[in-house]
């Protein structure tokens, strides 16, 4: 079964197969499993959200190889304030990045960052050329399974945010995160 899913996160992570395997083997001990997968992954972090800003337009357009070229672009000039403010890039999904912080002020900031880094990128192009940026925030628990995924409810709200609602140079915030920044 793990050949199949050789390239799953979850399977890349044996403690937590092992774990999850048991949970489904034996209906009668899932509170005793939910506490142990709890314990040993769920962490409180920053959850970061962007999406190229009218991006699925410009790929439709021009095909896939302008896609790629804004993508690594994209990538090139958000390196910097990720690795400023200390996010982890969980992962890439398209045209959106997952990022997470320790620090939910750092993700603050570093959206900030990127959102002027695209504007600096953006002062000489083209229209077709332009990288914008829309960004949801959200702060709590998530299953943090290494350096490579993340699952959980705040992931979920986080991503609608930035994937979904947030407009381009917009910086949204879950409501978990919103009571966080006011105690700020």
């Amino acid at each position: 079964m793990q050949r199949i899913f050789k390239n799953c996160s979850i399977v890349r992570n044996r403690r937590l197969f092992s774990l999850l395997a048991a949970r489904v083997q034996d209906s009668s001990c899932h509170e005793d499993i939910d506490e142990q997968i709890i314990d040993l992954y769920f962490e409180e972090w920053a959850i970061m959200f962007t999406d190229l800003s009218g991006f699925t337009q410009i790929s439709s357009d021009h095909g896939i190889l302008d896609f790629l070229h804004i993508i690594y672009k994209s990538l090139t000039i958000f390196k910097e304030p990720i690795e400023k403010y200390n996010g982890i890039c969980i992962k890439m999904d398209g045209d959106s990045l997952i990022i997470i912080f320790k620090h939910l002020q750092k993700a603050v900031e570093c959206a900030k960052e990127m959102i002027l880094t695209t504007h600096r990128y953006n002062k000489d192009k083209k229209d077709d050329d332009r990288i914008g940026l829309a960004v949801g925030i959200g702060y709590g628990k998530i299953l943090k399974i290494g350096d490579y995924d993340i699952f959980g409810e705040e992931v979920n709200n986080t991503s609608r945010l930035g994937e979904d609602t947030a407009k381009e140079d917009e910086i949204l915030f879950t409501d978990a995160a919103k009571k966080i920044l006011t105690n700020i």
